[in-house]
């Protein structure tokens, strides 16, 4: 059978390669929370199926916001040395806010 490239019409790969020692995870944070992330800041990646936490550091951010859904693409890379983590698997993140200014006490 022939084999066509995966960019041609109609056609798909016939199979996908994925580096999984390290994860790099894809978070839509709301515009309202934008504010609190920052490169550097940690995060928990909490896999509630498997009941397992991983930490994470947040790599980058796509510096804009997606104009319909008014969200910040954010990326946390996660070490998995022992394969916890799988390409497609769902998630939460939980970022560790820092403490925010102090209230103004009247």
């Amino acid at each position: 059978m022939l084999v066509a490239p995966a960019t041609a019409p109609g056609t798909r790969g016939l199979f996908t390669v994925a580096q999984t020692d390290t994860v790099r995870i894809m978070v839509s944070v709301p515009q309202a929370e934008v504010a609190w992330i920052r490169q550097g800041q940690r995060a928990d990646i909490v896999l509630p199926d498997a009941g397992r936490t991983v930490k994470g550091v947040v790599m980058r951010t796509s510096n804009s916001l997606d104009a319909e859904a008014r969200t910040l693409t954010v990326e946390v890379d996660a070490p998995n040395r022992q394969a916890v983590l799988l390409p497609g698997m769902y998630g939460e993140v939980h970022f560790h806010l820092g403490g925010g200014p102090t209230p103004v006490r009247v």
